[in-house]
């Protein structure tokens, strides 16, 4: 305790007395950095896909990262249109793709050719399976329905064409000229066509992303009606999402910087270079705690914590070619260790995002921030010799957690170059 106090003391700013407070002048302000907070990274053993309703397709080889490869497998409704209006006797058959739309979210190169392809599942999903994980797969025939290679351009163009088999498609338009069973309703059409296996055709170098919604993800198949020039029409097969989509997400560490994170493990960052690592698709996560912030309600005269900033350092060049995640929360643990609580502002009207700030001159500010007094608060109140702990996920603007495409390398407040810090002001009484 006598090495903290001194530490503290040595590091502190010249005090600041403080005039807008009852008894100013028996109390007075220091800032102090010594607060060192422990970071850890761990990797989980395995994590739900399903009910995202989002076909996450590719692979990219990541410096940090290692090898990351998605396969999307879904389930397609039956069209809606009535079976008895379709295949009249002067119809025909014309073509089938299956159309993606994306929601322009990329992890990889965009400049590099994206090439995909489609397998019909021989596997069809289980009704009594609530989720699906990462490591799940579908069993899919070995025939190639369809593929494609585009350069696709998210932020230009908005949709990807995968022309499929038309022996698929003219079977499927035969069964609405004989009014098969299996168009009838949706229970005989899923038994004959339990989905879509949709992959890399070889190697990539980027993964996209597209929502599964009736508008977004589905199989279109055009005939025409003959009468005398063809008046063009189609049917619309859309993916069914839920329980019924998920995807297969791998990741090969062994030739990354973090090769010693098997699935399940869990590694402080002072192991991994000071380093702190954060992405979804990997399964990797960060969290963090303020054990030496028990240590405050210890010093002698101390009253409160004032303010308390904590700014967190992305790895210079770690996202040049990686975009950040653009907004990370903190997800406070309860005392079963599962993250609940996000960490709000000090006047608890916003979810705080981290105001991520990107120094476009010479990088050397970026960061995100928080007003983590509240964390330090609940530290110095807590019973438990355990210390408080908060994870850093991916956020959307508004507040709420998500599946993120982005990801980040960041450096802890021991790195070497550019730490990370964490700064607080402590009110005490005058001796």
């Amino acid at each position: 305790m006598i090495f903290f106090i001194a530490c503290l003391n040595s590091c502190v700013k010249k005090s600041q007395e403080i005039e807008t407070i009852r008894l100013s002048d028996d109390l007075y302000i220091e800032e102090t950095d010594t607060i060192s907070p422990q970071y850890t990274i761990y990797r989980l053993d395995s994590f739900a896909t399903s009910g995202s309703n989002m076909a996450i397709i590719g692979s990219v080889a990541d410096p940090n990262f290692g090898h990351i490869e998605s396969i999307t497998f879904s389930r397609f409704k039956l069209a809606a249109d009535d079976y008895q209006t379709v295949g009249a006797a002067n119809e025909y058959y014309d073509s089938i793709v299956l159309i993606m739309r994306s929601d322009s979210a990329w992890y990889g190169d965009t400049l590099s050719d994206w090439r995909v392809v489609v397998h019909k599942l021989k596997q069809a999903f289980d009704p009594l399976a609530p989720t699906y994980y990462n490591q799940h797969a579908l069993l899919s025939y070995e025939e190639i329905l369809g593929e494609n290679t585009v350069r696709f351009r998210p932020n230009v163009d908005d949709s990807i064409r995968i022309r499929l088999s038309d022996d698929f498609g003219r079977e499927i338009f035969n069964f609405y000229k004989t009014k098969h069973a299996n168009i009838q309703n949706q229970e005989n059409f899923q038994q004959y066509f339990h989905g879509l296996q949709i992959s890399n055709a070889t190697y990539n170098k980027v993964i996209y992303r597209f929502p599964v919604t009736d508008s977004t993800l589905f199989i279109r198949l055009y005939y025409h009606e003959d009468k005398g020039a063809p008046v063009v029409k189609y049917l619309d097969y859309a993916a069914e999402g839920d329980a019924y989509q998920f995807n297969k997400i791998s990741c090969d560490v062994s030739s990354s910087e973090l090769q010693s994170l098997v699935p399940g493990a869990s590694i402080p960052s002072y192991q991994l270079n000071h380093r702190i690592y954060l992405n979804d698709l990997a399964g990797i996560g960060a969290k963090i705690n303020l054990p030496s912030a028990k240590r405050i309600a210890a010093l002698p005269n101390f009253v409160i914590i004032a303010s308390a900033s904590l700014n967190i350092k992305p790895i210079a060049g770690s996202f040049d070619k990686f975009p950040l995640i653009p907004y990370i929360g903190m997800s406070l643990r309860n005392e079963s260790g599962i993250s609940s609580t996000p960490l709000y502002s000090s006047d608890n009207n916003y979810i705080q995002t981290g105001n991520l700030f990107i120094d476009v001159l010479n990088g050397i500010s970026t960061g995100y921030s928080y007003d983590v007094a509240s964390f330090m608060h609940n530290e110095l109140s807590a019973t438990e010799v355990a210390s408080s702990t908060a994870d850093l996920k991916a956020y959307s603007a508004s507040g709420s957690t998500i599946f993120s495409m982005q990801r980040l390398v960041a450096a802890d407040n021991r790195h070497p170059l550019q730490p990370s810090s964490l700064t607080a002001q402590l009110i005490f009484y005058k001796k």
